[in-house]
Formats: C-alpha cells, sequence, structure tokens
C-alpha cells in the first residue's frame, strides 16, 4: 500500500531548497550538490559560437538566429521540459498514493500509467512516493521519488526520469570533475550518483540496507517506460557528500 509521508523536512519550490519545519534550517538539495561536480555548460559563448557558424555548418533549427534568441530558445525547451517531468511525477504520485484507483482523461495519461503497470516491480510491504530524506551532519536533503519497504531489513529505490536523452557515456568525451574525473559526465552516471546519495541517507536514517534501485525511464518518442537497474554507489555517494561538506567548511 503506497503512503503519504509526513516528515520535518520540507521542498520549497521556489529556490529549491529544504527546510526543517522545526528549526527553519535550510538544507541544499543533492541535485544541487551535484552540480559541483558536473562539467559547466558555457551559455553564451557556445550560443554566440553557433551564431558564427558557417551556415552550412549549422543546424537548420539555428539559421538566422542570434546569441539571444538561441539562449531563450534552450530556456524554452528547458522548462518545457521540467514541466512536462512534474507532470509524469505528479502523475505517477497520485497514481499510487490512489492505490491505483485512478482514470486520468487525458490519451497520455492513460498511456503512461499504462505502461507504468508493464514495469512490474514490488511495491513491498509499504511504498512512499515522493519520500524525503535529509542529513543534519552533510546539510543536504532530497526527494526519493519512490521508497519501497520491503521488509523490517531491506529496502528499494525507484526514480522516474522524462528527459529528452539518457546517455549512457559522454557524447562530448567529458568526464566529470575532481574526485569523480573517473566517471563519465552522462545521464545514466548522474543519475546513478543521484539515487545512491538518497540510498545512504536512508541507511542512515533507518539503518535498513538498501536492496534494489532501479530508474523508471519514460521514453517520450516510443511513448514505453524502460526500467534501467542501476548500481549502488555507495563508496561514491559518500564521497560526494564528505567533498559537498569541505565546499560548505570554505564557504
Amino acid at each position: 500500500m503506497a503512503k503519504k509521508y509526513e516528515g520535518l523536512v520540507y521542498l520549497e519550490p521556489i529556490e529549491h531548497v529544504y527546510i526543517h519545519k522545526v528549526t527553519n534550517k535550510v538544507y541544499k538539495s543533492v541535485t544541487t550538490i551535484l552540480g559541483l561536480i558536473e562539467p559547466e555548460f558555457k551559455t553564451e559563448e557556445i550560443a554566440e559560437a553557433i551564431e558564427h557558424q558557417k551556415i552550412e555548418k549549422k543546424r537548420e533549427q539555428y539559421i538566422g538566429m542570434s546569441k539571444d534568441q538561441i539562449m531563450n530558445l534552450w530556456q524554452q525547451i528547458n522548462d518545457e521540459a521540467n514541466e512536462y517531468g512534474t507532470h509524469i511525477h505528479e502523475l505517477v504520485e497520485t497514481y499510487l498514493l490512489k492505490n491505483k484507483w485512478y482514470f486520468p482523461e487525458s490519451d497520455l495519461d492513460k498511456k503512461v500509467l499504462n505502461e507504468f503497470n508493464k514495469m512490474n516491480f514490488e511495491l513491498g510491504r509499504e511504498c512512499y512516493p515522493e519520500r524525503v530524506v535529509f542529513s543534519e551532519e552533510y546539510e543536504i536533503a532530497g526527494t526519493i521519488d519512490l521508497l519501497v519497504d520491503v521488509d523490517d531489513e531491506y529496502f528499494d529505490i525507484g526514480d522516474w526520469k522524462s528527459n529528452k536523452e539518457f546517455n549512457y557515456y559522454s557524447k562530448y568525451k567529458q568526464c566529470l570533475k575532481p574526485p569523480f574525473e573517473h566517471l563519465q559526465d552522462c545521464e545514466y552516471v548522474i543519475y546513478t550518483l543521484q539515487v545512491s546519495v538518497y540510498a545512504l541517507l536512508y541507511e542512515m536514517e533507518s539503518g535498513k540496507k538498501c536492496r534494489h534501485i532501479w530508474i523508471g525511464y519514460w521514453d517520450k518518442k516510443q511513448e514505453k517506460w524502460f526500467k534501467i537497474p542501476v548500481m549502488y554507489m555507495k563508496h561514491e555517494a559518500l564521497k560526494l557528500l564528505k567533498h559537498y561538506k569541505l565546499v560548505l567548511l570554505k564557504g
């Protein structure tokens, strides 16, 4: 049975920070600290380079566009992707909290939920959609899309993704920043680190062990969910927390 979790920390959606209900202490999000190790995307420089590209080398969508227009287009695409992703998250959360007794009207929503059921993952004895976890020591928090309480010893974690691409390696041959330069800068690695941090935070909170982690990827083109198992990178997750703590101490 799915249950709504009411904890001490909640997400403030505008600034995208987590706030403790009692102490008002602010925690950075896990996605924010992941940004510390991702290579910077130099938006203005790249947009300017595209503006001055020779027309025969320029993508059709950028022909005749200025640097500012290119940047505005990218922002529009990003905003639309975020809105779409939020809708998918909220749809799945509602469906689970209503114990699958939810029948949307739109064809897209029906397709999403019909395909969602085909993943056939375990819901354990209880599960919690949008479950917030946090650490006082490291001053960070995050939201697990689905925490599955398997039994007294183990738990599973599921995470929903609906972005345009899901790459298993960097198309630009880039790696993450130190101390993670041994890892590729791609969706698979970033998401694996993200859910591994969630698992570590919940282990710290509950004393249980992480049994299984997977990503549910909604492919918009194929209109299909893919269940992608990922490793629990506990060592790297702890390293990321310690790396963030050092950055925090340095101000």
